[in-house]
């Protein structure tokens, strides 16, 4: 779904283990055509700095579909491993307490938010809270994953990365 396309893509590279952080990322910029009718490319181009080792070895996936898991797709126990600046220091992390009430109070905070759902019910959302429960950014995409990346590219290019102390809520649907 357009919009927040340039943290779509820094979530997607930093997802999937081509990028260990923003300062990985040269440059990012829209381009291509105008959309008709609208005011914005909706095509990126991002340049990598030359220090970056990109390891397509490690990469290989079968894009069949574009609502999957971030596992569909994968051919490999390897290709699951992603390695990136926060691998060690996340292993030992403790996860935030939350109770029972906040946790409930959690989806109708991101709801709210959800403008792009009010207009059609039918978006997906994933929202990032801190361990009060504070909602800190919210974003909206037919995909689910593709709304995580943007939140999570939204946290990379705003150097909250790692995310100590935090959580973070998708809406799903029921298989």
């Amino acid at each position: 779904t357009p919009g927040h396309d340039l943290e779509l893509a820094a979530g997607f590279l930093f997802t999937e283990g081509i990028i260990a952080g923003w300062d990985d990322i040269k440059q990012i910029r829209p381009c291509g055509p105008i959309v008709e009718g609208q005011n914005f490319q909706n095509i990126l181009r991002v340049k990598l700095h030359s220090t970056v080792s990109v390891k397509t070895e490690t990469m290989d996936r079968n894009f069949y579909t574009t609502s999957s898991c971030g596992i569909c797709g994968k051919t490999s126990i390897e290709a699951l491993k992603i390695n990136n600046q926060f691998g060690q220091t996340i292993k030992n992390l403790t996860s935030p307490s939350v109770t029972q009430n906040m946790l409930f109070c959690l989806p109708e905070r991101m709801a709210a938010q959800q403008q792009l759902f009010k207009q059609t019910g039918g978006c997906h959302a994933s929202g990032l809270f801190d361990e009060k429960g504070t909602l800190l950014c919210v974003r909206e995409d037919v995909g689910r994953h593709n709304a995580l990346d943007k939140v999570l590219g939204w946290a990379l290019i705003n150097n909250h990365l790692p995310l100590y102390h935090h959580m973070v809520l998708l809406s799903g649907r029921a298989s």
